[in-house]
């Protein structure tokens, strides 16, 4: 059996391709390689030699990958995957795959890809009080090879969930028998009088730009509505592009009054 490598032998298979294209994310290019195999015995091809045109740094590796077994007189139709560095900005790029004693043009066409990360992905408020204002510090990483924008956040609902749980239960307990309408209606007029109103929420960075593979620290501004419980727990999700931030919001924890303990006489 013969083994096909970067270090030689390459010229042993032939490659139907005069150009060969591998198409998605920076770190996961596909496509498609027809090999045929010319010789008598089996043929395994662990690599093949590959050289990028001009001077680019995003290709990782100065090979491409097929790890497949011909026998004699094959054609297999390969399927293959590449990868370029994550950052590398969408585009067409050229490569060199030397293949069958020839040059064969390989052309890489990199796709968009939005990859961002929060960290946290939640946090807690602690503290309720009509329109008090909570401010947190997330980190948002950029993974993808495509500026993003920090989004102009204003409003968020925040729900308490007993408060649905007990809407519902009355609206059953009062009205089940009467019919579903009914008991919708009841249903949506007791959250209607017990749901809060809308958080707002702000960004201080709001508008800026977070390249691909920078990190950004993101103030996070909460104001609570005027009509807020400060005896309940409420919870929400803040969209930030496409990654959610959940929130909690608690009531602040009452430290407990110490007596001084007095001594036996």
């Amino acid at each position: 059996m013969l083994t096909v490598s970067c270090k030689g032998q390459h010229e042993k298979v032939n490659c139907s391709e005069e150009e060969i294209v591998l198409s998605g994310p920076p770190s996961n290019l596909t496509g498609y390689i027809t090999f045929q195999n010319q010789e008598k015995e089996d043929i395994f091809i662990r690599d093949l030699p590959l050289n990028p045109k001009g001077k680019t740094r995003s290709v990782t590796s100065q090979s491409l990958d097929i790890n497949t077994m011909l026998s004699p007189q094959q054609v297999k139709s390969h399927f293959t995957s590449h990868s370029m560095n994550p950052d590398t900005p969408p585009g067409t790029y050229e490569s060199v795959l030397t293949v069958g004693g020839k040059d064969r043009k390989v052309r890489m066409i990199v796709q968009e890809v939005m990859d961002i990360v929060l960290i946290p992905e939640q946090v807690i408020f602690m503290g309720i009080e009509p329109e008090k204002v909570h401010r947190k510090e997330i980190l948002l990483v950029n993974r993808g090879n495509i500026p993003v924008v920090v989004p102009n956040i204003k409003h968020n609902t925040t729900i308490d969930m007993d408060l649905i749980c007990r809407n519902l239960s009355l609206a059953l307990r009062e009205t089940g028998e009467q019919g579903t309408v009914e008991t919708l209606d009841y249903f949506i007029k007791g959250l209607k009088k017990d749901v809060a109103g809308w958080v707002e929420v702000s960004i201080q960075q709001a508008g800026e730009l977070v390249q691909p593979g920078e990190t950004k620290v993101l103030e996070l501004f909460c104001k609570l509505p005027k009509d807020i419980n400060e005896q309940r727990m409420y919870e929400g999700d803040i969209r930030i592009l496409d990654k959610e931030l959940y929130y909690q919001i608690i009531p602040a924890a009452n430290p407990r009054k110490t007596t001084k303990k007095t001594e036996p006489k």
